[in-house]
């Protein structure tokens, strides 16, 4: 399974000591509006590619999840972008800011097949 992270803050760390105690998984992107973050990532983690762009790192490295760790308000958007990419979507607490904002993210994981975690 190919997984990115999408927001490179204190949360991520969390995050990865979970990824990288199951078999079978790679982390093949980090994506941070600030590269320089997403870089250091790669470069502590010895794995995946940097981006600053989550659509594009969803594209080039063809994920079969994500792990969306950036602010609340950005969270139903970047959600949104993944699920409808047919890729798995896990979410930092809180999910959403509104029950709709989480009724959007559920509608899209349900018509494209995918988790919304």
């Amino acid at each position: 399974m190919k997984v990115g992270i999408i927001g490179c803050g204190v949360a991520m760390e969390h995050h990865i000591a979970g990824i990288l105690s199951s078999d079978d998984v790679e982390l093949a992107g980090f994506c941070d509006l600030d590269q320089k973050k997403a870089e250091a990532a790669v470069k502590d983690i010895g794995m995946g590619k940097a981006y600053s762009d989550f659509k594009k790192m969803i594209a080039d490295e063809k994920l079969d999840a994500v792990h969306v760790l950036t602010p609340p308000k950005t969270h139903v958007d970047v959600a949104l972008y993944a699920l409808n990419q047919k890729v798995n979507v896990l979410v930092e607490k809180p999910m959403a800011i509104t029950v709709d904002e989480l009724e959007q993210m559920d509608a899209a994981a349900n018509e494209n097949g995918v988790k919304l975690y």
